[in-house]
């Protein structure tokens, strides 16, 4: 291998462009390619997924957008729940359930820390959709229990949330306790 005396800076452009071919050439030598791991085997392209939509990579991230979504959603479930001390726990029952929607599945760990953060969700997947559920919820009147078996459910359709048999009910029993309340109160 040649060294070249000359410094880096006093290398005319010529001789940088030789340089660079010959470290090209030198590397095609010493290959490490493996050009026979498919000899022989038809790779056709019934395998190609040539459905991939673009908008996947605009969704990635937009966090205009994603902020917008996320503090409006979370300015109507605040405005819609009921308010005070008495509630906190009903409102935590929600949010919670949403949070796990919204975190694809990723719950609290033993010390109540998710590790992860919802206002980074995909837009059009997660954020659109809690919106679009919390959006209908208060058109069609804002009963807590409502919000709350909406996000459930959809935790159950995508497998966040597993259907427990007997534990379910006791959990229904304890929701509809707590929603005795009325649908809104307002501390003062």
């Amino acid at each position: 291998m040649a060294k070249i005396s000359k410094s880096k800076s006093a290398l005319s452009e010529q001789e940088i462009l030789e340089e660079i071919k010959r470290l090209s050439e030198s590397a095609k030598e010493i290959s490490g390619k493996q050009s026979s791991l498919f000899e022989g085997v038809n790779l056709g392209d019934e395998d190609l997924d040539t459905g991939f939509d673009l908008a996947t990579l605009n969704d990635t991230a937009n966090p205009d957008e994603s902020h917008r979504l996320y503090y409006t959603m979370m300015m109507a479930l605040r405005n819609n729940l009921p308010q005070g001390k008495k509630n906190e726990k009903l409102r935590r029952y929600v949010y919670d359930e949403k949070s796990l929607f919204l975190n694809r599945g990723k719950d609290k760990d033993d010390k109540g820390i998710r590790g992860s953060d919802e206002r980074q969700a995909y837009i059009s997947n997660f954020l659109k959709v809690a919106f679009d559920i919390v959006y209908k919820w208060v058109s069609h009147g804002a009963d807590p229990f409502d919000i709350f078996m909406e996000f459930r459910k959809l935790n159950e359709k995508m497998g966040y949330r597993k259907q427990e048999s007997g534990d379910l009910n006791n959990f229904d029993d304890t929701i509809i306790s707590l929603l005795k309340t009325p649908t809104v109160q307002k501390d003062d």
